[in-house]
């Protein structure tokens, strides 16, 4: 039989559990593997279009409401920016983790 493109479930089965277990990584799979690199591209603003297309999904709406809790964690990183710039602290009351200026 003449070798043909590796399938998925070989790769998984054979490629992946050694190296997860060298790194010390619990059980790994494949929507583990895609989530992880669809949060990536997400979180280093690769264009939804462009996560879109790779993942094969219809609409990049489906990538953001799958992933908006990357954008989340950059938009309170982009207030503390904006807050730290002028110079504005939160009452600590108001706040688990008050920010010092």
């Amino acid at each position: 039989m003449k070798p043909g493109p590796m399938r998925y479930e070989k790769i998984l089965a054979r490629k992946i559990p050694p190296v997860a277990d060298r790194l010390g990584l619990p059980h790994i799979t494949w929507r583990l593997i895609r989530h992880w690199g669809s949060t990536q591209m997400i979180g280093n603003l690769v264009d939804p279009k462009v996560v879109q297309q790779r993942l094969g999904h219809s609409r990049p709406d489906i990538v953001m409401r799958h992933y908006a809790h990357v954008l989340d964690e950059r938009a309170d990183g982009a207030a503390d920016l904006i807050r730290a710039r002028l110079g504005y602290v939160i009452p600590a009351e108001f706040t688990l983790n008050p920010v010092q200026v």
